[in-house]
């Protein structure tokens, strides 16, 4: 169960659970991909069911205002 999510957009989102840290890194994580979407906002909300890292030759191809998770890092 999700205790705890914080947005700080120049180092990511942390996300608290019981057992573990995730730090998710990346660009534009809580910037509108579409209509009424955004990335923290589908992770607070439990709509987020899955992200996946972007490889490198995929995250620099990105369009500039796209979201891209850059790492997943779990303490």
């Amino acid at each position: 169960m999700l205790d705890q999510a914080d947005f700080d957009p120049s180092d990511g989102i942390t996300l608290q659970f019981a057992k573990a840290t995730v730090h998710i890194i990346g660009r534009n994580l809580n910037v509108e991909a579409r209509p009424h979407l955004r990335l923290f906002e589908g992770i607070t909300r439990r709509r987020v069911t899955w992200i996946q890292v972007a490889e490198e030759p995929t995250a620099m191809e990105a369009p500039k205002g796209a979201t891209v998770i850059e790492e997943v890092e779990v303490k």
